[in-house]
């Protein structure tokens, strides 16, 4: 009539996999069991092995000694995501330049097409501030992060040139006088 003793493993940390879900693992052997009467201890667990979860998971093992007499112990299952975000970046961008042969950087980060496999939204910045004037050419870098510690980026040109037509000003209509 004596319930048998099993002790568990510490919480543990898994990763997600690219669907944002892990499978738990099978933990049944990793618990230290013991009986009064030497009897084989059947340990089952919940939820069993292969379950997919997405999120932290509360493991019980529960030892069986065959009598009608259980025990219980339990453990977390935290996972982490440990995947980087895509990025895409818009294709390189032939801007023209202003009237002060400058041209101010546009806020490109929205441009950017982004994914997690945890569904978070992902934040883009852009290493060159919005506003920024420049002469020449640009390499401007998008950096999407998950808010995981995850990040990924990608980069494209922004390519200014002159399409504005110079101004003549012309002198007013001229009078001049033949030679002989």
């Amino acid at each position: 009539n004596t319930a048998p003793s099993i002790t568990c493993i510490d919480d543990q940390l898994v990763v997600f996999d690219e669907n944002c879900q892990f499978a738990v693992g099978d933990y049944n052997g990793s618990a230290v069991t013991g009986d009064n009467c030497s009897t084989v201890i059947t340990v089952t667990q919940s939820p069993v092995a292969g379950t997919f979860v997405s999120g932290t998971e509360t493991i019980t093992l529960t030892a069986d000694d065959g009598n009608g007499n259980t025990a219980s112990c339990s453990f977390v299952v935290t996972p982490a995501d440990e995947t980087d975000p895509t990025i895409a970046c818009p294709t390189d961008q032939d801007v023209s330049l202003g009237q002060d042969c400058g041209y101010m950087l546009l806020d490109y980060s929205g441009m950017a097409t982004t994914d997690d496999n945890c569904s978070v939204t992902v934040a883009v910045t852009q290493d060159f501030p919005a506003g920024l004037i420049t002469f020449d050419t640009v390499t401007v870098t998008l950096i999407a992060a998950d808010g995981n510690g995850n990040f990924a980026s990608c980069s494209f040109d922004v390519n200014p040139s002159d399409n504005t037509d110079p101004t003549v000003i012309c002198p007013g209509d001229q009078d001049v006088d033949f030679d002989t």
